[in-house]
Protein backbone atom coordinates (compact mmCIF):
# COMPACT_ATOMS: atom_id res chain seq x y z
CA UNK A 1 0.00 0.00 0.00
CA UNK A 2 2.83 2.70 0.93
CA UNK A 3 4.38 1.94 -2.22
CA UNK A 4 1.69 1.99 -4.23
CA UNK A 5 1.07 5.58 -2.52
CA UNK A 6 4.41 6.83 -2.90
CA UNK A 7 4.18 5.52 -6.85
CA UNK A 8 1.11 7.46 -7.12
CA UNK A 9 2.69 10.83 -5.79
CA UNK A 10 5.39 10.00 -7.96
CA UNK A 11 3.20 10.10 -11.09
CA UNK A 12 1.39 13.02 -9.27
CA UNK A 13 4.46 15.15 -9.38
CA UNK A 14 5.35 14.17 -12.68
CA UNK A 15 2.60 15.02 -14.02
CA UNK A 16 2.45 18.45 -12.51
CA UNK A 17 6.15 18.80 -13.42
CA UNK A 18 5.76 18.25 -17.19
CA UNK A 19 2.57 20.38 -17.39
CA UNK A 20 3.51 23.12 -15.64
CA UNK A 21 6.84 23.79 -15.78
CA UNK A 22 7.32 26.00 -19.49
CA UNK A 23 10.51 25.05 -21.21
CA UNK A 24 11.16 22.11 -19.16
CA UNK A 25 14.13 21.29 -20.58
CA UNK A 26 16.23 20.77 -17.29
CA UNK A 27 13.79 18.43 -15.39
CA UNK A 28 14.70 15.90 -18.33
CA UNK A 29 17.60 15.08 -16.00
CA UNK A 30 15.06 14.71 -12.62
CA UNK A 31 12.99 12.65 -14.72
CA UNK A 32 15.65 10.77 -15.62
CA UNK A 33 17.23 10.09 -12.36
CA UNK A 34 13.97 9.18 -11.46
CA UNK A 35 13.87 6.28 -13.98
CA UNK A 36 17.29 4.99 -12.65
CA UNK A 37 15.90 4.84 -9.18
CA UNK A 38 12.80 2.84 -10.38
CA UNK A 39 15.01 0.19 -12.61
CA UNK A 40 17.03 -0.50 -9.35
CA UNK A 41 13.72 -1.36 -7.67
CA UNK A 42 12.31 -2.97 -10.59
CA UNK A 43 15.58 -5.01 -10.77
CA UNK A 44 15.17 -6.64 -7.14
CA UNK A 45 11.68 -6.99 -7.14
CA UNK A 46 12.22 -9.46 -10.46
CA UNK A 47 9.68 -7.29 -12.03
CA UNK A 48 11.47 -7.76 -15.34
CA UNK A 49 11.25 -11.06 -15.82
CA UNK A 50 7.60 -11.02 -15.32
CA UNK A 51 7.54 -9.08 -18.39
CA UNK A 52 6.06 -11.12 -21.33
CA UNK A 53 8.07 -10.84 -24.03
CA UNK A 54 11.06 -10.24 -21.85
CA UNK A 55 13.86 -12.41 -24.49
CA UNK A 56 13.14 -10.93 -27.62
CA UNK A 57 13.06 -7.21 -25.92
CA UNK A 58 16.46 -7.83 -24.11
CA UNK A 59 17.74 -9.66 -27.89
CA UNK A 60 16.88 -6.66 -29.50
CA UNK A 61 18.10 -4.74 -27.49
CA UNK A 62 21.47 -6.22 -27.59
CA UNK A 63 21.82 -5.84 -31.32
CA UNK A 64 21.59 -2.28 -31.35
CA UNK A 65 24.12 -1.86 -28.62
CA UNK A 66 26.14 -4.47 -30.75
CA UNK A 67 25.71 -2.95 -34.08
CA UNK A 68 24.82 0.95 -33.19
CA UNK A 69 26.25 1.98 -30.52
CA UNK A 70 29.82 -0.62 -30.36
CA UNK A 71 30.65 -0.76 -34.10
CA UNK A 72 28.82 1.77 -35.75
CA UNK A 73 29.24 4.37 -32.92
CA UNK A 74 32.50 3.34 -31.88
CA UNK A 75 31.79 3.29 -28.25
CA UNK A 76 31.84 6.68 -27.96
CA UNK A 77 29.38 8.84 -25.22
CA UNK A 78 26.84 10.80 -27.35
CA UNK A 79 26.55 6.69 -28.42
CA UNK A 80 25.48 5.79 -24.88
CA UNK A 81 23.66 8.75 -24.34
CA UNK A 82 21.22 8.10 -27.35
CA UNK A 83 20.91 4.35 -26.51
CA UNK A 84 19.72 5.47 -23.32
CA UNK A 85 17.76 8.60 -24.91
CA UNK A 86 15.93 6.45 -27.41
CA UNK A 87 15.40 3.20 -24.72
CA UNK A 88 15.04 4.48 -21.20
CA UNK A 89 11.11 4.76 -21.11
CA UNK A 90 10.98 0.78 -21.40
CA UNK A 91 11.85 0.93 -17.57
CA UNK A 92 8.44 4.03 -17.48
CA UNK A 93 6.17 1.38 -18.96
CA UNK A 94 7.34 -1.96 -17.15
CA UNK A 95 7.11 0.28 -14.16
CA UNK A 96 3.61 1.36 -14.82
CA UNK A 97 2.35 -1.45 -15.67
CA UNK A 98 3.47 -3.69 -12.22
CA UNK A 99 2.50 -0.85 -10.18
CA UNK A 100 -0.93 0.33 -11.82
CA UNK A 101 -2.48 -3.38 -12.55
CA UNK A 102 -0.88 -5.67 -9.91
CA UNK A 103 -2.09 -4.05 -6.77
CA UNK A 104 -5.30 -3.99 -5.26
CA UNK A 105 -8.72 -2.48 -6.86
CA UNK A 106 -8.94 0.06 -4.45
CA UNK A 107 -5.63 1.28 -4.05
CA UNK A 108 -6.10 1.33 -8.07
CA UNK A 109 -8.84 3.51 -8.13
CA UNK A 110 -7.57 5.40 -5.37
CA UNK A 111 -4.48 6.69 -7.43
CA UNK A 112 -6.45 7.07 -10.89
CA UNK A 113 -9.18 9.30 -9.00
CA UNK A 114 -6.65 11.67 -7.71
CA UNK A 115 -4.33 11.16 -11.07
CA UNK A 116 -6.83 12.20 -13.78
CA UNK A 117 -8.74 15.24 -11.03
CA UNK A 118 -5.25 16.89 -11.19
CA UNK A 119 -5.34 16.14 -14.71
CA UNK A 120 -8.93 17.79 -15.62
CA UNK A 121 -7.47 21.33 -13.00
CA UNK A 122 -4.34 21.38 -15.49
CA UNK A 123 -6.49 20.89 -18.63
CA UNK A 124 -8.23 23.62 -17.82
CA UNK A 125 -5.62 25.41 -17.52
CA UNK A 126 -4.19 24.74 -20.43
CA UNK A 127 -7.52 25.82 -22.46
CA UNK A 128 -7.39 29.17 -20.75
CA UNK A 129 -4.06 29.63 -22.00
CA UNK A 130 -4.46 28.19 -25.47
CA UNK A 131 -7.04 30.28 -25.74
CA UNK A 132 -4.77 33.52 -25.07
CA UNK A 133 -2.09 32.29 -27.02
CA UNK A 134 -3.85 31.89 -30.54
CA UNK A 135 -5.42 35.42 -30.13
CA UNK A 136 -2.32 36.56 -29.49
CA UNK A 137 -1.22 35.43 -32.70
CA UNK A 138 1.55 33.09 -31.55
CA UNK A 139 3.60 30.76 -34.11
CA UNK A 140 1.32 27.20 -33.44
CA UNK A 141 4.03 25.51 -32.31
CA UNK A 142 3.90 27.94 -29.33
CA UNK A 143 0.20 27.41 -28.98
CA UNK A 144 0.74 24.71 -26.29
CA UNK A 145 -0.49 26.22 -22.71
CA UNK A 146 2.01 25.90 -20.31
CA UNK A 147 3.69 23.14 -22.13
CA UNK A 148 6.31 25.29 -23.77
CA UNK A 149 7.43 27.24 -26.57
CA UNK A 150 7.65 24.23 -29.41
CA UNK A 151 5.37 22.00 -27.63
CA UNK A 152 1.82 21.89 -29.48
CA UNK A 153 2.48 18.15 -29.94
CA UNK A 154 2.16 18.12 -26.09
CA UNK A 155 -1.86 19.14 -26.19
CA UNK A 156 -2.47 16.72 -28.55
CA UNK A 157 -1.01 13.78 -26.10
CA UNK A 158 -2.94 15.60 -23.29
CA UNK A 159 -5.95 15.60 -24.93
CA UNK A 160 -5.78 11.89 -26.19
CA UNK A 161 -5.09 10.65 -22.96
CA UNK A 162 -8.26 12.95 -21.35
CA UNK A 163 -10.42 11.29 -24.57
CA UNK A 164 -9.72 7.74 -23.83
CA UNK A 165 -10.30 8.10 -19.84
CA UNK A 166 -13.75 9.40 -21.01
CA UNK A 167 -14.16 6.60 -23.17
CA UNK A 168 -13.19 4.28 -20.60
CA UNK A 169 -15.24 5.77 -17.89
CA UNK A 170 -18.53 5.73 -20.42
CA UNK A 171 -19.32 9.21 -19.64
CA UNK A 172 -22.74 11.01 -20.93
CA UNK A 173 -22.80 11.66 -24.54
CA UNK A 174 -23.15 15.32 -23.62
CA UNK A 175 -19.79 15.06 -21.45
CA UNK A 176 -17.88 13.24 -24.43
CA UNK A 177 -19.07 15.68 -26.84
CA UNK A 178 -18.20 18.71 -24.85
CA UNK A 179 -14.90 16.96 -24.08
CA UNK A 180 -14.10 16.72 -28.07
CA UNK A 181 -15.12 19.99 -29.11
CA UNK A 182 -13.07 21.43 -26.40
CA UNK A 183 -10.20 19.07 -27.39
CA UNK A 184 -10.56 19.35 -31.21
CA UNK A 185 -10.52 23.52 -30.90
CA UNK A 186 -7.23 23.43 -29.18
CA UNK A 187 -5.40 20.79 -31.36
CA UNK A 188 -7.08 22.95 -34.61
CA UNK A 189 -5.20 25.89 -33.15
CA UNK A 190 -2.22 24.51 -32.55
CA UNK A 191 -2.59 22.52 -36.34
CA UNK A 192 -1.89 18.91 -34.77
CA UNK A 193 -2.96 16.79 -37.56
CA UNK A 194 -1.74 13.50 -35.02
CA UNK A 195 -4.62 14.26 -32.58
CA UNK A 196 -7.29 13.72 -35.08
CA UNK A 197 -5.95 10.64 -37.00
CA UNK A 198 -4.72 9.07 -33.36
CA UNK A 199 -8.54 10.13 -32.32
CA UNK A 200 -10.29 8.40 -35.24
CA UNK A 201 -8.43 5.10 -34.45
CA UNK A 202 -8.55 4.90 -30.72
CA UNK A 203 -12.75 5.48 -31.74
CA UNK A 204 -12.55 2.89 -34.00
CA UNK A 205 -10.88 0.41 -31.93
CA UNK A 206 -13.55 1.26 -29.34
CA UNK A 207 -16.37 0.99 -31.59
CA UNK A 208 -15.11 -2.47 -32.35
CA UNK A 209 -14.74 -3.65 -28.82
CA UNK A 210 -17.69 -2.26 -27.10
CA UNK A 211 -20.96 -2.54 -29.06
CA UNK A 212 -23.32 -1.21 -25.81
CA UNK A 213 -21.05 2.40 -26.49
CA UNK A 214 -20.78 2.47 -30.01
CA UNK A 215 -23.05 5.04 -30.90
CA UNK A 216 -20.97 7.42 -28.73
CA UNK A 217 -17.96 6.58 -30.29
CA UNK A 218 -19.64 7.48 -33.78
CA UNK A 219 -21.08 10.43 -32.54
CA UNK A 220 -17.18 11.75 -31.28
CA UNK A 221 -15.62 10.22 -34.46
CA UNK A 222 -18.28 12.23 -36.46
CA UNK A 223 -17.33 15.23 -34.47
CA UNK A 224 -13.43 14.66 -35.55
CA UNK A 225 -14.10 13.93 -39.00
CA UNK A 226 -16.57 17.10 -39.41
CA UNK A 227 -13.54 19.42 -38.43
CA UNK A 228 -11.47 18.27 -41.60
CA UNK A 229 -14.61 18.57 -44.00
CA UNK A 230 -15.89 22.21 -42.36
CA UNK A 231 -12.96 23.25 -41.49
CA UNK A 232 -12.33 26.54 -43.88
CA UNK A 233 -15.20 28.16 -42.32
CA UNK A 234 -12.77 28.32 -38.85
CA UNK A 235 -10.19 30.29 -40.77
CA UNK A 236 -6.96 30.32 -43.11
CA UNK A 237 -5.43 27.45 -40.56
CA UNK A 238 -7.01 24.51 -42.78
CA UNK A 239 -4.93 25.83 -45.94
CA UNK A 240 -2.07 24.69 -43.65
CA UNK A 241 -3.88 21.56 -42.56
CA UNK A 242 -4.59 20.39 -46.21
CA UNK A 243 -0.59 21.30 -47.48
CA UNK A 244 0.60 19.16 -44.32
CA UNK A 245 -1.61 16.04 -45.19
CA UNK A 246 -0.57 16.16 -48.85
CA UNK A 247 3.19 16.55 -47.87
CA UNK A 248 2.94 13.57 -45.19
CA UNK A 249 1.87 11.40 -48.51
CA UNK A 250 4.15 13.43 -50.99
CA UNK A 251 6.73 10.93 -53.18
CA UNK A 252 7.97 13.82 -54.70
CA UNK A 253 11.93 13.42 -55.22
CA UNK A 254 13.87 15.65 -52.98
CA UNK A 255 16.56 17.77 -53.14
CA UNK A 256 19.53 18.51 -50.94
CA UNK A 257 19.37 22.54 -50.09
CA UNK A 258 19.36 24.80 -46.96
CA UNK A 259 15.59 24.96 -47.40
CA UNK A 260 14.95 21.13 -47.63
CA UNK A 261 11.77 20.67 -47.19
CA UNK A 262 9.73 19.80 -43.66
CA UNK A 263 7.49 17.22 -45.23
CA UNK A 264 7.24 13.88 -43.56
CA UNK A 265 7.75 11.37 -46.51
CA UNK A 266 10.79 13.88 -48.22
CA UNK A 267 12.66 13.82 -44.37
CA UNK A 268 12.29 10.23 -44.47
CA UNK A 269 13.66 9.69 -47.69
CA UNK A 270 16.59 12.61 -46.39
CA UNK A 271 17.12 9.68 -43.44
CA UNK A 272 17.38 6.89 -45.50
CA UNK A 273 19.98 8.86 -48.02
CA UNK A 274 22.23 9.43 -44.34
CA UNK A 275 21.13 6.30 -42.66
CA UNK A 276 20.60 3.56 -44.91
CA UNK A 277 20.26 -0.41 -43.94
CA UNK A 278 22.33 0.10 -40.81
CA UNK A 279 22.79 3.85 -39.86
CA UNK A 280 25.16 6.44 -39.08
CA UNK A 281 25.09 5.07 -35.68
CA UNK A 282 23.57 5.83 -32.36
CA UNK A 283 23.78 9.97 -31.69
CA UNK A 284 25.42 10.75 -34.88
CA UNK A 285 22.83 13.09 -35.66
CA UNK A 286 21.82 13.89 -31.96
CA UNK A 287 22.26 16.73 -29.51
CA UNK A 288 21.58 15.24 -25.93
CA UNK A 289 22.99 16.09 -22.39
CA UNK A 290 24.53 19.09 -23.79
CA UNK A 291 26.91 16.54 -26.22
CA UNK A 292 26.86 17.32 -29.75
CA UNK A 293 27.10 14.05 -32.30
CA UNK A 294 29.31 14.36 -35.50
CA UNK A 295 27.02 14.41 -38.11
CA UNK A 296 25.26 17.55 -36.50
CA UNK A 297 27.21 20.14 -38.36
CA UNK A 298 27.06 18.94 -41.41
CA UNK A 299 23.16 18.77 -41.96
CA UNK A 300 21.77 20.83 -44.14
CA UNK A 301 19.11 21.80 -41.71
CA UNK A 302 18.28 20.27 -38.12
CA UNK A 303 14.57 18.90 -39.39
CA UNK A 304 16.11 15.53 -39.86
CA UNK A 305 15.07 14.41 -36.35
CA UNK A 306 11.12 16.04 -37.02
CA UNK A 307 9.83 12.36 -36.36
CA UNK A 308 10.71 9.02 -35.05
CA UNK A 309 10.97 7.14 -38.28
CA UNK A 310 13.41 9.77 -40.07
CA UNK A 311 15.50 9.68 -36.60
CA UNK A 312 15.64 6.14 -36.54
CA UNK A 313 16.39 5.61 -39.50
CA UNK A 314 19.21 8.24 -39.85
CA UNK A 315 21.05 7.15 -36.74
CA UNK A 316 19.91 3.55 -36.21
CA UNK A 317 19.39 2.64 -39.89
CA UNK A 318 16.12 0.57 -41.77
CA UNK A 319 17.20 -2.45 -39.14
CA UNK A 320 17.64 -0.08 -36.07
CA UNK A 321 14.38 1.47 -36.67
CA UNK A 322 12.17 -1.90 -37.01
CA UNK A 323 14.24 -3.23 -34.02
CA UNK A 324 12.79 -0.77 -31.77
CA UNK A 325 9.21 -0.72 -33.48
CA UNK A 326 8.97 -4.28 -32.60
CA UNK A 327 10.32 -3.24 -28.88
CA UNK A 328 7.99 -0.88 -28.32
CA UNK A 329 4.98 -2.27 -30.16
CA UNK A 330 6.00 -5.68 -27.41
CA UNK A 331 5.75 -3.71 -24.53
CA UNK A 332 2.92 -2.16 -24.93
CA UNK A 333 1.11 -5.12 -25.90
CA UNK A 334 1.97 -6.61 -22.96
CA UNK A 335 0.59 -3.79 -20.96
CA UNK A 336 -2.71 -4.10 -22.71
CA UNK A 337 -2.59 -7.90 -22.62
CA UNK A 338 -6.13 -8.00 -21.81
CA UNK A 339 -7.41 -6.06 -24.81
CA UNK A 340 -8.80 -7.17 -27.89
CA UNK A 341 -6.80 -6.98 -30.96
CA UNK A 342 -4.71 -4.82 -28.89
CA UNK A 343 -1.66 -5.91 -30.97
CA UNK A 344 -2.99 -4.92 -34.12
CA UNK A 345 -4.27 -0.96 -32.16
CA UNK A 346 -0.56 -0.50 -30.89
CA UNK A 347 0.76 -1.21 -34.13
CA UNK A 348 -1.16 0.98 -35.90
CA UNK A 349 -0.30 3.96 -33.26
CA UNK A 350 2.74 3.64 -32.85
CA UNK A 351 3.23 3.90 -36.85
CA UNK A 352 1.13 7.12 -36.88
CA UNK A 353 3.32 8.36 -34.03
CA UNK A 354 6.63 7.34 -35.05
CA UNK A 355 5.65 8.59 -38.59
CA UNK A 356 4.64 11.68 -37.20
CA UNK A 357 5.99 12.82 -33.87
CA UNK A 358 9.44 12.39 -32.24
CA UNK A 359 7.77 10.01 -29.28
CA UNK A 360 10.60 8.40 -27.62
CA UNK A 361 12.70 11.97 -27.96
CA UNK A 362 9.55 13.66 -25.54
CA UNK A 363 8.96 12.21 -22.30
CA UNK A 364 5.68 13.92 -22.36
CA UNK A 365 4.93 12.12 -24.93
CA UNK A 366 5.57 8.62 -23.45
CA UNK A 367 4.30 9.46 -20.27
CA UNK A 368 0.20 10.46 -22.13
CA UNK A 369 1.19 7.13 -24.28
CA UNK A 370 1.57 5.07 -21.29
CA UNK A 371 -1.15 6.32 -19.46
CA UNK A 372 -3.54 6.17 -22.45
CA UNK A 373 -2.66 2.48 -22.37
CA UNK A 374 -2.68 1.65 -18.79
CA UNK A 375 -6.15 3.28 -19.30
CA UNK A 376 -7.26 1.12 -21.67
CA UNK A 377 -5.92 -2.60 -19.89
CA UNK A 378 -7.67 -1.01 -16.43
CA UNK A 379 -10.90 -0.48 -18.25
CA UNK A 380 -11.20 -3.46 -20.84
CA UNK A 381 -9.99 -5.78 -17.48
CA UNK A 382 -12.64 -4.76 -15.54
CA UNK A 383 -15.64 -4.84 -18.37
CA UNK A 384 -14.23 -8.40 -19.20
CA UNK A 385 -13.65 -9.65 -16.38
CA UNK A 386 -17.01 -8.97 -15.14
CA UNK A 387 -18.31 -11.00 -18.25
CA UNK A 388 -16.23 -13.85 -18.01
CA UNK A 389 -17.22 -13.92 -14.41
CA UNK A 390 -20.80 -13.86 -14.60
CA UNK A 391 -20.59 -16.37 -17.90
Amino acid sequence: MRQTDIFGFGLLSVMAAFVLSYNFHQLWLVYDLGLLILLVKLILEGVFSQVKNVRWILLFLLFVIVVNVVAIGHNKLIAWLSFWDTYKHIIFIVGADYFLTHRSPEVKQKVIRQFMGLSFILFAIQFCFVIVQHYKGRHVDDVAGTFGDGSSHSIAYFSIFLMVYAFAKRWELWRIVLLSVVCSLMNYWSENIGFFLIMLLVIYYYTSIYRSVRWIMIAAGALAVSFFLFGSRLGDEFDEYHRRIQGFFSVKTFVLSDDLSSDRSTLTAYAFFEGGTWGRGAGYFSEIYSQEGEGVKRLYNNQINISEVSHLIAEYGIVGMVMTFLIYLLLLSDVAKMAHRAELFIACFLLLTFLYNRILMDERIVFFTVLSVILIRIDQQLFFGSRLTRG
